[in-house]
C-alpha cells in the first residue's frame, strides 16, 4: 500500500506544514511508500494506482483543473479520502446544508443571499423568519475567513454590496445566530469517532476556529451526538471529516445543531489538546488515521 497526500492549496500555513512533517515522519516509521502531491504543480502519473490511498488536504475554489486531477485519481482506482463529489459538497456551505437537511439533521435556519438588492435580501430574511443578529458566511471559505456577525439590515446590505464588487464573489448564506459558549469538532473516520474537542472563541469574537485564536480541550461525545456526527459524515459522502456542532443544553436527549462539515479538517487543534502545544512531534490522531486507512483501504 502507498499513501499520497494531495494538496489542494495555493499557500501553505504553519498548521499544514506541521501536519505534513508529522505525516512524513509517521510514514517513515511505518515504512509506508509515501508521496506529497501538490495538484497545482504535478501531473497524475503511473504511481497512482489501485494500491494508492490518497488523502486530500486543503480546500479548492473554482479550480476545475485541480478537481479534474482528483477525478483522474478516482479513474485510476485510487482510494480517495475524500472523493471529488464530497469535496465539492463540503466546499459549498449551502450544498452542505441541503445534504444534511436531506437526512433530517438539526441545523441553524439557513438561506441563500439572493443578490445585492436590499429589498430582495429583506424579503428572504422575512420569509425565513430570521431575526438579527445573523451570521453571514461566504459559500466557500475556511479557517473562519468569510464569516461575520451582522447586527442590522443596514450593515448587512452594505457588506453584501461591497462583496458584489469582487471578481471572485460566488455568493453567501445567512444563518440564524445561536449564542453559545463554544462548539465541538468531532473527527469522524469511516463511521467512527476518532477524537473530539470543545472549542471556545477568543475574547471579542464568536468564531471558535483554532486558526482564529480559538482554544480547544478534549471532550467526550454523548451517544446522540456520535449518531448525528456519523449521519453528517455519511450525508456528504466523507470517509474522514470534521463535524462542527453546537451542543444542546441536554446533550443526552436533545439533538445538537450541526454548523459545518469540513472534508479536510485540520488536526493541529485536537493534537495540541491531546499532547500539549509544545509537543510538535507526537501526532496520535494522525497516526491512528493513517494506520486505519493503510489497513482498511
Amino acid at each position: 500500500m502507498k499513501l499520497a497526500v494531495v494538496e489542494l492549496i495555493d499557500v501553505t500555513t504553519d498548521q499544514r506544514n506541521r501536519e505534513l512533517v508529522q505525516i512524513r515522519r509517521i510514514c517513515e516509521e511505518l515504512e509506508i511508500d509515501y508521496q506529497e502531491f501538490p495538484v497545482n504543480v504535478l501531473p497524475v502519473g503511473d504511481w497512482f494506482d489501485p494500491d494508492t490511498v490518497c488523502i486530500v488536504r486543503g480546500s479548492v475554489k473554482n479550480r476545475k483543473m485541480w478537481l479534474d486531477k482528483i477525478t483522474e485519481m478516482e479513474y485510476r482506482g485510487c482510494t480517495m479520502i475524500n472523493t471529488r463529489n464530497c469535496i465539492e459538497v463540503c466546499n459549498d456551505k449551502y450544498r452542505t446544508y441541503l445534504a444534511l437537511n436531506q437526512v433530517g439533521l438539526h441545523q441553524p435556519n439557513t438561506v441563500l443571499v439572493p443578490s445585492e438588492y436590499d429589498n430582495l435580501i429583506d424579503h428572504v430574511i422575512q420569509e425565513a423568519g430570521l431575526q438579527f443578529p445573523l451570521v453571514l458566511k461566504t459559500l466557500e471559505g475556511s479557517y473562519g475567513v468569510g464569516v461575520a456577525l451582522m447586527e442590522s439590515p443596514l450593515g448587512l446590505n452594505g457588506v453584501i454590496q461591497a462583496m458584489n464588487t469582487r471578481v471572485d464573489w460566488d455568493g453567501a448564506i445567512l444563518q440564524e445566530y445561536i449564542p453559545h459558549g463554544g462548539d465541538i469538532r468531532a473527527h469522524v473516520v469511516d463511521n467512527e469517532i476518532f477524537g473530539s474537542m470543545f472549542r471556545t472563541p477568543p475574547p471579542g469574537d464568536f468564531r471558535t476556529n483554532i486558526a482564529r485564536g480559538g482554544q480547544g480541550i478534549v471532550c467526550e461525545l454523548t451517544e446522540l451526538e456520535k449518531e448525528h456526527c456519523k449521519l453528517a459524515a455519511n450525508a456528504v459522502g466523507a470517509r474522514w471529516c470534521g463535524v462542527d456542532f453546537i451542543p444542546s443544553d441536554d446533550r443526552e436527549n436533545i439533538s445538537p445543531k450541526i454548523i459545518e462539515v469540513n472534508c479536510a479538517a485540520e488536526t493541529g487543534g485536537l493534537e495540541a489538546a491531546l499532547v500539549g502545544k509544545d509537543d510538535e512531534e507526537s501526532a496520535p490522531l494522525l497516526r491512528k488515521i493513517i494506520e486505519h486507512f493503510m489497513v482498511e483501504k
